[in-house]
């Protein structure tokens, strides 16, 4: 940080010019009930809806709002127990508004009403826990004006001075969709639901309290990239609510701007904010790796089994600028190599630079009855909530695992490769268990056959033997949980069996699987989803040009998992295009099985 002012000088100047189209968007989440659903959530009748109108293109607005849902966990129908709970705070929205309350006036909802405050700080405390800070917002709920669907307006005034203490307890900010909307019957169509009106009302009342928030609270601060190479230039964008001062690591900054640098170490950067109400922190740590580190070293499968002339690839990335040796040889910065060991064999990779870097891998060759055939396998489940991928449950470490969403029968299945009698299921399920579940045997043309079944389960570690059944998917339908109010959690699944004479050849390759998909939409405008699928963890790198060739900008260059990913292409933020219409082509390029594979689909901006 010695020439840190320099940077702030020279970076500012440059940027202050098209500052926003560089900025992410500000996410806002609307929680609530049927109020905030509208009468058609997709329309213009919501308040959500309209709220995302009046706010404009720099912010991103999403209804989580569910019809007849409470705040109170002993209601009828609590919002705990939606799906949306979850998905409101995957979101990581910087703004969210909470808009509960109407529904717990129910007299069969209202006997609970003495834990409505305990309630309604857990869940305020639930969406505090976002890695972005959010500002929240708790709502006064809209009057009723004659008894309807049990809802009563003389209990929603006994909320209101409820609502307060929360906001106290809590230390968050309120909209008022109550006062303002007294005088107003004819906004309600039933006495309870806004009309169109009443809803176009609600999006101002919450449109000037988002604008007129206190300064010092910070709504974006992040790099385009956390990690760096030499000679690589990282950006650092931040922006904060309206006349807030800033300094990033103890340098006075503008309130809203970004940082252009190139790093020589490891540096972290902190963003402090001040207002009239509000101080607001925030962190990014930013690793530069040095020529002569090692990024990754793996080896797939990791483990071969005895008396089968299989091979194993083993992958490698360092650091720009490095010189590798794998087992005392010569080999390229990053690449792959396959290798077919028959006794247990150590692969060492050793690198050098500004620092030097060593790893090592063994691939054992274990008995049948050792040899975990799900380990690092293909896997795929019905849902999996943000960072608790179904991938965990086959990645051989324990402490990581898959955690569906809150849904009734969730299922997760592993891809053998080849047709398995299955023989042995380990399962080792973390603190929210299946009570009740089924072990399915799936065949490639899809025969299901189950094969274990439990309707006493204790969660821990379940050793299942004895089994019969065969086919090329092992699949666990979940059918009671041990808790209600969270998914299931399983920390490993682990899978023994003999490999039936029919197998894959060696040499499928990774890169005849690989599935680079058409954009969508297309034609797009602002942005548009780049998907692509990898059977197998690879190194992707996935670029976007012009019609004339020209590089627009870089949107992946990284090692990734197995699975599905997403990247999304916004020419105004993304490179040199500036948003102009015309052709582009977007590039995937994999390295994987000692070779690389390029596709590359063409897409089209309208404007």
């Amino acid at each position: 940080m010695k020439s840190f002012s320099k940077y702030v000088f020279v970076v500012f100047f440059f940027f202050s010019i098209s500052l926003f189209p560089q900025l992410k968007p500000i996410k806002v989440a609307c929680i609530g009930n049927s109020i905030t659903y509208g009468s058609t959530a997709s329309s213009d009748q919501s308040y959500p809806s309209q709220l995302a109108k009046l706010l404009g293109s720099h912010y991103e607005v999403k209804n989580y709002g569910i019809s007849g849902r409470t705040l109170l966990r002993k209601g009828d129908f609590p919002y705990w127990r939606e799906s949306y709970f979850v998905d409101a705070q995957e979101y990581e929205a910087q703004i969210i508004i909470i808009k509960l309350g109407t529904n717990d006036t129910k007299s069969q909802n209202w006997v609970y009403h003495d834990q409505f405050i305990t309630d309604y700080v857990d869940f305020i405390k639930a969406y505090k826990k976002s890695s972005v800070k959010p500002q929240i917002f708790i709502c006064y709920p809209c009057p009723v004006f004659y008894t309807n669907f049990g809802i009563r307006d003389s209990l929603i005034k006994q909320e209101l001075p409820l609502i307060d203490s929360i906001r106290k307890i809590t230390n968050v900010d309120l909209i008022d969709f109550n006062t303002p909307l007294l005088d107003k019957p004819n906004y309600f169509s039933d006495g309870v639901h806004p009309t169109a009106t009443g809803y176009a009302f609600m999006a101002d009342i919450a449109n000037k309290v988002i604008r007129d928030s206190s300064s010092g609270i910070i709504r974006n601060f992040y790099a385009n990239k956390t990690t760096v190479d030499k000679g690589e230039q990282v950006t650092i964008y931040w922006e904060t609510s309206g006349g807030s001062s800033a300094s990033l690591n103890g340098s006075n900054v503008n309130a809203t701007d970004s940082l252009t640098l190139s790093l020589d170490q490891t540096t972290s950067y902190t963003l402090i904010t001040g207002g009239i109400n509000h101080h607001d922190t925030a962190s990014i740590t930013l690793k530069y790796l040095q020529p002569g580190k090692i990024k990754s070293f793996y080896a797939k499968p990791r483990n071969l089994e005895m008396g089968v002339n299989d091979s194993v690839q083993i992958f490698w990335t360092t650091a720009s600028g490095s010189q590798v040796k794998l087992n005392g040889e010569p080999v390229a910065s990053e690449g792959s190599m396959k290798v077919r060991p028959t006794v247990a064999t150590k692969y060492q990779l050793n690198t050098t630079g500004d620092t030097s870097d060593t790893k090592e891998i063994e691939i054992k060759i274990l008995p049948e009855e050792e040899y975990n055939r799900a380990l690092d396998g293909y896997v795929k489940s019905t849902s999996a909530a943000k960072y608790f991928p179904a991938q965990n449950i086959v990645d051989g470490d324990t402490t990581t695992f898959w955690k569906s969403r809150n849904e009734t029968y969730p299922w997760i299945y592993v891809d053998m490769g080849t047709d398995i009698d299955f023989k042995r299921v380990v399962l080792r399920w973390g603190k929210n268990y299946a009570k009740n579940y089924q072990l399915q045997a799936i065949t490639a043309d899809a025969k299901l056959t189950t094969i274990y079944s439990n309707s006493t389960g204790k969660g821990g570690v379940e050793d299942i033997g004895g089994l019969t059944g065969s086919g090329k998917y092992l699949r666990i339908l979940c059918l009671q949980k041990a808790y209600a109010d969270t998914g299931y959690m399983l920390n490993e699944f682990e899978v023994y069996g003999s490999r039936k004479a029919t197998k894959i050849s060696d040499d499928k390759s990774l890169v005849n699987d690989f599935q680079l998909m058409q954009n969508y939409p297309n034609p797009f405008n602002p942005s548009t989803k780049i998907s692509y699928r990898l059977p197998e963890k690879a190194f992707v790198m996935l670029k976007v040009f012009d019609v004339l060739g020209n590089l627009v900008t870089t949107l992946v260059n990284e090692e990734q998992t197995t699975g599905i990913h997403d990247a999304i292409f916004e020419p105004v933020r993304n490179g040199n295009a500036g948003g102009a219409s015309g052709v582009y082509f977007y590039q995937v390029t994999i390295l994987a099985e000692g070779k690389s594979t390029i596709q590359t689909k063409k897409m089209v901006l309208l404007k």
